[in-house]
């Protein structure tokens, strides 16, 4: 058998192996969380902008805030779709994979801990929920030129407690916030708290599959060794000429 059936041969029996098909799960749900964090990205660099350089932006919009708070607006709703996003692909992978196994109660009470009883993980489900069935939540934004500290940008919590479709939790957070709800505190707490999830949660796979996917590592490190020796092979038959 030549080399390039050998690598052939190598490439199908990986494709054929259950750490490959886990391995693509892994990826998937990779490429979820990096648009999630990406529309965090976005939004947050959107509101630092304005809370570093607010007169360059009040200068180049001819209406003053009104463009920058829709833009901002814009950008949350895209950082809301892609979390309920991640959380549907997650879910699909758990139920897919794990629902019927041993790992089932650990992943079920990390959820709880995490997500379930956090006032901050509910206001973040039900403010995407509120966006889709009563309109999209515009922020506001304060300025005092005499105060560093006094710029923010928000959502008017007035505004959203007219909705009477929060629940418990979520009333629970917005309530203790004394004022209007902080954006940046919001969307940079909301982000750490899923980031150490899938972290976590990636780890957990990669145990439960380390046979497989240590399989996996074997069979694409042999292709590698095959591909060097091929090459070593063709460089042999033809010699770079100086």
């Amino acid at each position: 058998m030549g080399f390039g059936d050998e690598i052939a041969a190598n490439t199908e029996k990986i494709k054929k192996t259950e750490g490959w098909r886990i391995y693509k799960k892994i990826e998937a749900l990779h490429v979820s969380k990096y648009v999630f964090e990406k529309n965090h990205e976005e939004l947050f660099q959107a509101i630092k902008l304005f809370l570093t350089d607010n007169y360059k932006i009040m200068n180049t919009q001819e209406k003053g805030l009104n463009p920058f708070l829709y833009e901002i607006s814009r950008l949350l709703h895209n950082y809301l779709s892609s979390a309920k996003t991640l959380i549907d692909h997650t879910r699909k992978i758990y139920q897919e994979e794990y629902e019927n196994t041993l790992f089932s109660k650990v992943y079920q009470n990390k959820i709880k801990e995490t997500f379930t009883e956090s006032p901050l993980a509910k206001f973040i489900q039900d403010l995407r929920n509120y966006s889709l069935h009563r309109n999209i939540p515009i922020s506001g934004a304060s300025i005092d030129f005499l105060n560093k500290e006094g710029k923010e940008v928000f959502l008017v919590k007035k505004n959203l407690l007219d909705w009477n479709g929060w629940t418990n939790k979520s009333k629970k957070y917005i309530e203790t916030c004394k004022d209007d709800i902080d954006m940046i505190h919001l969307i940079n707490d909301y982000t750490k708290k899923v980031k150490e999830f899938q972290e976590w949660f990636v780890i957990k796979q990669k145990e439960i599959h380390k046979e497989e996917l240590d399989e996996l590592i074997a069979l694409e490190r042999k292709g590698k060794q095959i591909k060097e020796k091929l090459i070593k092979k063709l460089e042999e038959r033809f010699p770079k000429r100086n």
